[in-house]
């Protein structure tokens, strides 16, 4: 009677167990060479792996461990494709989603690997050659990778990698176009991240000619977007964006609308609450912004082609802003204080016509320098010390404006409004006024 009781109370909790788990699977796979694989520790966990005809050599793998976690894969192929779906839950709470569909996949390849609670990933691709790639470690982090799922057939060679370490950061990667390759990693908590690009070249080289964007945030509260489009042709070279932000409460957007276009942000160290936006239309331009301090704030817009234009702003309340409309033009600012807590810079450079250049360099604090040049082969070269204020205005080609102060309160004004003029300015002291007019 003893051992029967042992024997049912044994039976009981087997079975209670047994509920207690209460895993689903479901797999339905139509056509040849179909692989699914489902491994599911823990409780309450859900899997559905759904792999139809028209389908040649696809598989998925699904493994789960914890509790609550959703996994779905749906893969559709075609003729002589290779399709591979990965997902990877270690936690509570977790949602991945999977689609790979189309009538021509290519070579796709799909991963999801998610550590921590609340995290939710989504992969859709279309068409072929895709390689899609999502790591979540942390809790509320939300990941989407959507590369050409409407199925445009000039969608190839698309590449995309998010890595997001921490709590509630966002990331979305929109690709539509040919030979686009993406990257985003966050290490903190509540970074925004956003790439969207369409349109591309034909270019070889490790991931083709088309776009490149990468984005690492290393902080809290950051934000970064980039936008690429360019023409499709067999001479595109690629575009290139690339945003860093190594700190706290970081602004940053890209957008480029061309081919063979450059732009480079770099915030870092005590640059929080930094903001920088940078926009290029137009073919080979080149824009690069780097700040390293509190307070900054830098604009540029290129429009037109082999245009330069580079920001380089360092110790707080500095601004710049940097607008070039033509060819070859080349605007080059540099703002710096003495100490920190130092510096009330601010620059604005309009640069219309062609092969016009400017350089400006600020280091103190007060600093303000206004410079407008309409026409084409306009020189302006400014190397001012501190508490300083300069203003110059060409309207015509072939001139040069040089302004050099050095001392407290100077102020300085060059309007030159025709061809071929030249003047300098050179200024020592305290208190200092010139005013010079060519017309």
């Amino acid at each position: 009677m003893k051992q029967l009781l042992v024997l049912i109370l044994a039976a009981l909790f087997l079975t209670s167990l047994a509920l207690a788990q209460s895993n689903e699977a479901t797999v339905e796979q139509s056509g040849p060479n179909n692989v699914a694989t489902v491994t599911q520790t823990g409780s309450t966990n859900k899997a559905n792996v759904k792999q139809t005809t028209p389908a040649t050599g696809n598989e998925a793998e699904v493994i789960q461990n914890g509790s609550a976690n959703e996994a779905s894969v749906e893969q559709e192929g075609g003729s002589g494709g290779k399709q591979t779906a990965y997902i990877n839950q270690d936690g509570s709470s977790n949602k991945a989603t999977q689609k790979q569909l189309g009538p021509w996949p290519g070579y796709g390849w799909s991963k999801i690997v998610q550590v921590g609670d609340n995290n939710e990933a989504v992969q859709e691709m279309q068409e072929y050659n895709n390689t899609a790639d999502i790591y979540q470690n942390g809790v509320g982090n939300f990941a989407r990778q959507n590369q050409n799922m409407d199925g445009q057939t000039e969608s190839t060679w698309n590449i995309s990698d998010i890595d997001q370490i921490g709590d509630q950061n966002t990331a979305d990667v929109r690709q539509t176009g040919r030979n686009q390759y993406a990257d985003i990693m966050q290490n903190g908590t509540g970074n925004q991240a956003y790439q969207t690009q369409a349109g591309g070249g034909w270019g070889y080289g490790n991931y083709g000619g088309g776009h490149t964007a990468l984005i690492d945030q290393e902080g809290n509260g950051n934000y970064a977007e980039q936008i690429q489009s360019g023409a499709t042709s067999q001479t595109t070279m690629a575009n290139s964006a690339e945003i860093q932000q190594n700190s706290d409460g970081n602004w940053a957007k890209q957008t480029q609308d061309g081919t063979a276009n450059e732009a480079y942000i770099l915030q870092a160290y005590y640059s929080g609450n930094s903001h920088h936006e940078q926009y290029q239309e137009g073919n080979d331009n080149y824009a690069n912004a780097r700040v390293w301090s509190t307070d900054n704030t830098g604009y540029q817009s290129q429009i037109g082609d082999r245009n330069e234009s580079r920001i380089n702003q360092s110790y707080p309340s500095n601004d710049a802003t940097i607008l070039q409309n033509g060819d070859d033009n080349i605007a080059v600012t540099e703002q710096g204080g003495y100490a920190y807590g130092d510096g009330s810079n601010s620059i604005s450079i309009d640069q219309t016509g062609m092969e016009n250049k400017t350089m400006i360099s600020q280091k103190g604090y007060g600093n303000s320098a206004t410079l407008t040049q309409d026409g084409n082969r306009n020189i302006v070269r400014e190397d001012p010390a501190e508490y300083w204020s300069a203003g110059i205005v060409q309207e015509g080609d072939n001139n040069t404006a040089l302004v050099s102060q050095t001392g407290d309160d100077n102020y300085s004004l060059v309007k030159q409004l025709c061809d071929g003029n030249s003047a300098t300015v050179t200024q020592s002291g305290n208190n200092n006024w010139s005013s010079i007019i060519q017309q």
